[in-house]
């Protein structure tokens, strides 16, 4: 998982003595997670998983200034080992957060705070972009089975696989029981449309179940966990909506940082180190 530090990160390259972003409006600004209303009962988790809550940050945005601002993302990071462009990723976040209801800002915010959006990142407890655990993929399992919410889901996942074909084997997967969750998602770290649609899923089956709360479902994403990484995921969505980028002298820095190094782990832990930011899968 990466994260700009505390949402107050001064980018510090001792290479170019550069502090470039240490007066930006879009790393100072403490970020505090709104709730949205919701009533955590059956009938309204069932109403919430069928909404729209897409437009948490990008309201007002058009589609084009909505990819640019995650594009700018994940260019950050070394994705040059990914299988599709950074441009066909954006757009595929894009494509996942609106089919499943969900604020694209928010969406590619957790993907870069899982995985540098890194297709292949496979970690002992997550795997994928969206980082499954095997906890989350059974529990996924056993809501797609259900006879309403699974028909919740195959319609929100028909906005997604749009070829009947991949929609079909998309539900077969997402709904087989297995002896091993652990071996099951496995291929997330190879298809990243199933990685992407798993994690849209789950993400919004748990913001149903905290009455569309993004930072309470962010927390139950995270197994529970504190409201560290809730208000770390929210605060870099709001870094996402305010535009904010790499300067391009600090990315270029990156570039020769890449190219000196002799591996893919090289090149991470340099970028890591200049933008003072935290290694995929690295606890918060």
């Amino acid at each position: 998982m990466t994260l700009l530090k505390g949402f107050s990160t001064v980018l510090m390259v001792s290479l170019l003595g550069l502090s470039a972003q240490a007066q930006n409006v879009c790393f100072m600004q403490d970020v505090q997670v709104e709730t949205i209303a919701g009533t955590n009962v059956s009938q309204a988790q069932q109403k919430i998983l069928q909404g729209d809550y897409s437009t948490a940050y990008t309201k007002g945005l058009s589609e084009d200034q909505i990819l640019e601002r995650i594009l700018s993302r994940i260019k950050i990071y070394p994705t040059s080992s990914n299988p599709l462009s950074d441009e066909d990723l954006a757009v595929e976040i894009y494509r996942a957060s609106k089919a499943f209801g969900l604020d694209p800002f928010v969406m590619a915010a957790k993907i870069e705070t899982e995985s540098d959006f890194i297709v292949k990142v496979n970690n002992k407890n997550g795997t994928g972009l969206t980082q499954m655990t095997s906890i989350a993929v059974e529990e996924m399992t056993y809501q797609y089975e259900k006879k309403d919410v699974g028909g919740i889901f195959h319609g929100l996942s028909s906005r997604f696989y749009e070829n009947k074909s991949e929609l079909s084997q998309w539900m077969s997967w997402a709904k087989q029981r297995v002896n091993s969750y652990s071996q099951k998602k496995q291929i997330l770290s190879k298809n990243y449309k199933y990685s992407l649609s798993a994690g849209a899923s789950v993400l919004k089956f748990y913001l149903a179940r905290n009455g569309g709360n993004y930072g309470k479902a962010l927390a139950s994403y995270n197994g529970g966990g504190t409201a560290g990484y809730s208000k770390s995921v929210m605060g870099l969505a709001h870094e996402i909506d305010m535009g904010c980028a790499i300067p391009e002298n600090v990315l270029s820095v990156l570039e020769i940082s890449c190219a000196m190094s002799d591996s893919q782990e090289g090149c991470d832990s340099m970028a890591h180190e200049i933008l003072g930011t935290r290694p995929a899968g690295k606890e918060i």
